[in-house]
């Protein structure tokens, strides 16, 4: 079954409609993928940035032969862990912002 739209589709308003409809279509969704583009790409920074500071975070929790330190300074490991603690939920605050845009779609 062929069909032959000619002139004769801008003569069906249903068709034109539809069609009208599918150009909004493709506004949103061209909309949307720029939106989600953003986002993935505004992540990527903090995600490498939590990444590295998680292995911070192990090595400093897991850090063996330090006890001349420990001793001169007995909160030195808890005052790193904090620290490295607080930037990661820096940028876990960061993510979170970037990706609610994405909810809100």
């Amino acid at each position: 079954m062929e069909f032959d739209f000619g002139e004769a589709w801008r003569e069906n308003s249903r068709f034109v409609k539809l069609m009208q409809q599918l150009q909004k279509t493709c506004i949103l969704v061209r909309t949307n993928l720029k939106i989600w583009n953003e986002a993935v790409e505004s992540c990527q920074g903090p995600l490498e940035s939590i990444k590295n500071l998680s292995e911070q975070h192990r090595c400093t929790a897991q850090a063996q032969g330090l006890e001349e330190i420990v001793k001169k300074f007995p909160d030195l490991r808890e005052k790193l862990l904090y620290k490295i603690d607080r930037e990661i939920d820096s940028h876990v605050t960061h993510l979170y912002s970037a990706l609610y845009v994405l909810v809100m779609i």
